[in-house]
């Protein structure tokens, strides 16, 4: 029988992993109980291939604990974690090797060639890379070692699985389902898309980057290129946090936790504006330049909107005497305009030139298969301007649709 509570640095308690192993293993054994957790995670990760090497590699990749997030963190080995992790190694590498048969006998089959999904997850792509690296191990030395490598690299808990996250009032949540887009689907706006690009390269090869403002009119493609820049740049370690303006008081909070990985993390703020009457802009000035805190150097804001100084503006605030509000009507102006300021780079989106929008129609029938001459497709391309909905790509890709499915297929 192996005491599952020996661990030193990885924590077993009231963990899945513990609860599987003691049904294996203790007196009084419960194989069916285990083979059920198994497959349950085994089906709600979508894993394929060996369900038990995944399971322990899942449980090593996923635990934060004092070695994991040093070596995360940290390019330096350091000798005292290794020597404290190595005692719970070697219970690992003595149940990554376990004989599946003598495990689970009847099981073994459904354990050892387990498929719990047609499409691949972006788990079960994660778990391949270190349950690779624990397969050509033949030691449990040469199994930490690999272990640290994966953190170095990918890190650990669910920033190694997940790419996108939301702040909520009980935490940081995983976003599961993120957009696929790329920046090769998003058609014109090269300058700004290159401007944004070469902003973030900088900060994630740890050079000085800006603060970024996205705006510019509706449906331009602010919110799609974020997306497809942290889809092209997750693997060198980006990673996103979208935070809704109801959340901003946790911000502070969230940048502490943040600077502690060894991650780069871009908060995002989508759609943001503020009314007269709303003074939440106060604070995010503060939280982004303007606090005795140093900024996380590897946290960066960017922000997308419709408006280039963020705060509603009336014509009133070009007066600086108002007899019926604040006497110093200019300073107030610029109180409200201070907020942008705070971004160090401003994208501007425009709206499209009617041939632009022209050209992106065409481009997008093209893809969509539509079969359509293009004096036709100006003709309706013009009809649908009429209506009012503006010349963005989220007008052109709606047009598309309206096409789609009308007497030109």
């Amino acid at each position: 029988m192996i005491e599952f509570k020996n661990t030193v640095i990885y924590n077993t308690d009231k963990t899945d992993f513990l609860t599987v192993c003691e049904c294996i293993f203790s007196e009084n054994k419960d194989i069916r109980r285990a083979v059920k957790i198994l497959i349950n995670m085994g089906t709600k990760y979508r894993l394929k291939g060996n369900l038990w090497h995944k399971f322990i590699t899942y449980f090593i990749a996923n635990n934060e604990n004092p070695f994991s997030l040093y070596s995360e963190k940290n390019k330096k080995r350091s000798e005292s974690l290794e020597f404290a992790a190595l005692n719970d190694f070697n219970l690992f590498y003595k149940l990554f090797n376990f004989d599946l048969k003598e495990l689970f006998n009847e099981y073994k089959d459904c354990i050892e060639n387990f498929d719990g999904g047609k499409e691949e997850s972006s788990h079960n792509k994660i778990l391949n890379i270190l349950e690779k690296y624990f397969e050509k191990s033949n030691s449990s030395k040469d199994m930490l070692d690999s272990a640290r490598k994966f953190y170095s690299k990918y890190g650990t808990g669910m920033f190694a699985f997940y790419k996108a996250f939301k702040l909520e009032t009980s935490g940081i949540e995983p976003i599961s389902n993120t957009s696929d887009i790329t920046f090769d689907d998003l058609i014109g706006y090269e300058p700004q898309k290159k401007e944004l690009e070469l902003n973030t390269v900088q900060f994630l090869n740890g050079e000085k980057a800006n603060n970024v403002l996205l705006y510019g009119e509706s449906g331009t493609g602010k919110s799609s290129s974020i997306k497809a820049l942290l889809n092209k740049y997750f693997p060198m370690g980006l990673r996103m946090v979208e935070v809704t303006k109801s959340n901003f008081s946790g911000i502070n909070t969230l940048s502490s936790i943040l600077k502690n990985r060894g991650y780069k993390f871009i908060i995002y703020l989508d759609d943001l504006s503020f009314e007269e009457f709303e003074t939440d802009y106060k604070f995010l000035k503060a939280v982004i330049d303007g606090s005795l805190e140093d900024k996380p150097s590897n946290v960066l804001i960017y922000a997308s909107s419709n408006r280039r100084h963020l705060v509603r503006e009336k014509i009133s605030d070009n007066y600086e005497i108002d007899r019926s509000s604040d006497i110093h009507r200019n300073e107030t102006a610029e109180e409200k305009l201070s907020l942008s300021a705070r971004f160090g780079l401003a994208i501007y989106y425009p709206s499209l030139v009617q041939a632009e929008f022209f050209n992106m129609s065409k481009i997008l029938a093209k893809e969509a298969g539509i079969k359509i001459d293009d004096e036709t497709l100006i003709s309706e391309a013009k009809k649908w301007d009429m209506r009012g909905k503006g010349r963005s790509g989220r007008s052109a890709s709606q047009f598309i649709n309206y096409l789609k499915y009308g007497n030109f297929n």
